[in-house]
């Protein structure tokens, strides 16, 4: 088989990035906020770059979150204006999100640490906008909501000197572990309704138009008529991967990034073979492990992106990825063969990137993307 034209010039590892699924994804996704009737404030912590953003804001997005400061400071001079740093805010981050101007926002999601906050910024003469964070599922991080917590927080956000409250968010990750729709769905829910309680306690204290933003690609696809949040706020549908099609959130086909990789050695005795794509290149997540198919450290499939079988990258050290699973496929790989490998979690795995090499009709344009990395 011809490899796809470009490709067998590529010293591996090397991370694809497929232009025309990108597109497609973009578009469903906004077909699917149209559909619920809000905006979309995508995050950018996945794509990374400043041309993937540009398809975003063609397609009409122009509220954008980030999580890294670097991040905020790259896409600000990229023109987007509207950006939400979503990781917790600390006081050495302030004066960097302070220069952004006014349309930049943080979340806050302790009231110590909203203190500090405060402190720091009117120390240098301003006031951040922020969101507070709600903790609704247990999931990760956020103020514990409803309860004391909260209404203590958003009292002093509202009033601080160095904060400028502008509303809550919260992010649905519960939903990597639902069962199926069903309890995914039900998660959403729960964030809607928190959100809209969030927003009536917000009001009482000022604040007339509270942003109330729902973060979670498949929590935002489980929200089809909000009633609370007024903005969506997913990041992985720009890429997808093997986590999410688990979820059945995806499809396989709709995956946008890929590690293209060459094979070492086939070792049929050992039913295994090498290639030169290891844990630096695919990351070790492992999160499809908790699914009803393993795929290890990734999917293999052939140059041209098709699954050979069912082979899968199933160990991984530094720089060698061990290839498993199907002995009629393993069979029919051969030294120096070109492969690409699928991730779990295309936010991990292209993290070990500094560019992308982009395809679309399977054929390498020449384009080489760079990522903003770093903090």
């Amino acid at each position: 088989m011809a490899e796809p034209a470009g490709l067998d010039a590529l010293a591996t590892p090397r991370l694809l990035l497929d232009r025309d699924r990108l597109a497609a994804n973009i578009a469903a996704m906004g077909g699917a906020a149209r559909n619920a009737g809000l905006p979309l404030r995508v995050h950018l912590k996945t794509v990374k770059c400043a041309e993937a953003a540009a398809m975003l804001r063609e397609a009409g997005v122009d509220r954008f979150a980030v999580s890294t400061v670097a991040e905020a400071s790259f896409f600000a001079g990229r023109g987007c204006a509207d950006l939400l740093y979503t990781t917790p805010v600390t006081p050495a981050k302030v004066a960097p999100l302070l220069a952004l101007g006014p349309a930049a926002m943080a979340a806050v999601e302790s009231l110590d640490m909203a203190r500090a906050v405060s402190d720091a910024a009117a120390a240098l003469g301003g006031a951040l906008p922020v969101l507070i964070e709600l903790d609704v599922d247990g999931y990760r991080g956020g103020v514990p909501f409803p309860g004391p917590e909260f209404e203590a927080l958003a009292a002093f956000a509202a009033a601080a000197p160095g904060l400028t409250l502008r509303g809550a968010m919260s992010y649905s990750g519960a939903t990597y572990g639902a069962a199926d729709a069903a309890a995914r769905a039900g998660i959403a829910a729960a964030h809607d309704a928190a959100l809209a309680e969030a927003g009536e306690r917000l009001r009482a204290l000022g604040l007339a138009a509270p942003l109330l933003s729902t973060g979670g690609s498949p929590g935002v696809l489980a929200t089809p008529a909000p009633d609370g949040a007024n903005e969506f706020r997913p990041g992985v549908f720009c890429f997808w991967d093997l986590f999410q099609a688990g979820l059945g959130v995806c499809r396989e086909q709709d995956i946008a990034i890929s590690v293209l990789a060459t094979v070492l050695s086939v070792r049929p005795d050992r039913g295994q073979a090498l290639i030169d794509a290891g844990a630096l290149a695919l990351s070790l997540d492992r999160s499809t492990a908790r699914q009803a198919v393993d795929w290890g450290h990734g999917r293999v499939c052939d140059v041209e992106g098709a699954p050979l079988g069912m082979l899968k990258v199933s160990g991984a050290s530094q720089e060698h990825g061990v290839v498993t699973g199907d002995a009629a496929a393993l069979a029919r790989l051969r030294p120096g063969q070109r492969v690409r490998i699928l991730p779990n979690h295309c936010c991990l795995t292209a993290a070990a990137y500094p560019a992308y090499d982009v395809i679309s009709g399977g054929v390498l344009t020449g384009d080489t993307w760079t990522r903003v990395n770093g903090w």
